[in-house]
C-alpha cells in the first residue's frame, strides 16, 4: 500500500493484486475488526468535499482503488511516486471469478426491480457466498440498521447506492457488524451483473478511455466529466496548496 495524500484526503493506495489479497484474506482474518474498501474517481473527491461522511470513509478505507485516469494522474503528480489505476469492477470481477467472495454477503444497492436480477447472477458465479439479504438502496436508514442488527455476523457487505449513501451506510454498517470488510463495489458494477449496463469495450478499458463509453451510453453522467471533472482539479489544487500552507505558515 502507499499512504499518500491527494488534495484533503490522506488515504491508503492499492495496487490489484493487493486490493485482491484483501479480500481473500478478510474471512476468519484475526483479530476481529470491521474495516473498509473504496473507491476513489472525480465524483467521489467532490463529494468528499461537501460531505464529511464520504471523507471519514475514504480515509479510514484499508485500500482505495485509484478508479479513474484523473485521480491516478493528480495522486502521481502531487506525491511524486506513479500511482496505479484500478478500476473497481475489474477487482470485484477478479475475486468473483476466482472463488474469493464467500462467507455472509449482505449486498445492498439498486432499484428494486434491478436488485433481485444482480443478486441472482451473483449467486450464480459466486456459489460459495452465502447472501444472508439483498435489498435495494432506497431504504431508511433505521431499515438498514435492523439488516445489519440481524445479520451482525456477516463477513462481506457490498454497496452500489451511489456516492455519499454508500459511504453513509457503510459508516452505519461498521457500527454494527464487528468483523464485515465494507466495500462499496459501486452502482454501474452491481447494474451490469443485473444486465441493465453495459460495459465499456475492454481496449477502452485499459486505455483509460470509459469515460467516452460513458458519454455514449450513459448521458445522464455527462456532467460528471464536462463539470465535474473541472471541479475536482481546481479544488484538489486548492486543497493542496491549503493543506501545504498549513504545515508550512511561516
Amino acid at each position: 500500500m502507499n499512504t499518500v495524500q491527494i488534495g484533503s484526503l490522506r488515504l491508503e493506495i492499492s495496487e490489484p493484486e493487493e486490493s485482491i489479497a484483501l479480500v481473500r484474506d478478510w474471512p476468519g482474518r484475526s483479530p476481529a475488526r470491521p474495516a473498509f474498501f473504496g473507491y476513489l474517481n472525480p465524483h467521489v473527491y467532490n463529494q468528499s468535499v461537501v460531505d464529511r461522511d464520504v471523507a471519514t470513509f475514504m480515509e479510514r478505507c484499508e485500500a482505495v482503488c485509484l478508479d479513474g485516469i484523473a485521480v491516478a494522474l493528480a495522486g502521481s503528480l502531487l506525491n511524486r511516486v506513479r500511482l496505479p489505476r484500478v478500476v473497481m469492477h475489474h477487482v470485484f470481477d477478479r475475486c468473483v471469478q476466482a472463488g474469493l467472495l464467500r462467507g455472509r454477503v449482505i449486498l445492498l444497492g439498486l432499484t428494486p426491480e434491478d436488485i433481485g436480477p444482480a443478486s441472482e447472477s451473483l449467486r450464480r458465479a459466486a456459489p460459495e457466498a452465502d447472501f444472508v439479504a439483498c435489498h435495494h438502496g432506497y431504504l431508511s436508514d433505521s431499515d438498514y440498521a435492523a439488516i445489519f442488527r440481524e445479520h451482525r455476523d456477516a463477513d462481506f457487505i457490498l454497496t452500489g447506492m451511489g456516492t455519499p449513501r454508500s459511504e453513509r451506510v457503510l459508516l452505519l454498517a461498521a457500527e454494527i457488524c464487528s468483523h464485515a470488510l465494507c466495500w462499496h463495489v459501486g452502482g454501474g458494477n452491481l447494474r451490469h451483473w443485473a444486465g441493465t449496463k453495459r460495459r465499456a469495450p475492454l481496449l477502452l478499458s485499459r486505455l483509460g478511455l470509459e469515460w467516452m463509453h460513458r458519454i455514449a451510453y450513459e448521458p445522464e453522467t455527462r456532467t460528471r466529466y464536462t463539470r465535474g471533472i473541472p471541479f475536482f482539479v481546481r479544488q484538489v489544487l486548492a486543497d493542496t496548496w491549503q493543506g501545504r500552507r498549513g504545515d508550512n505558515p511561516g
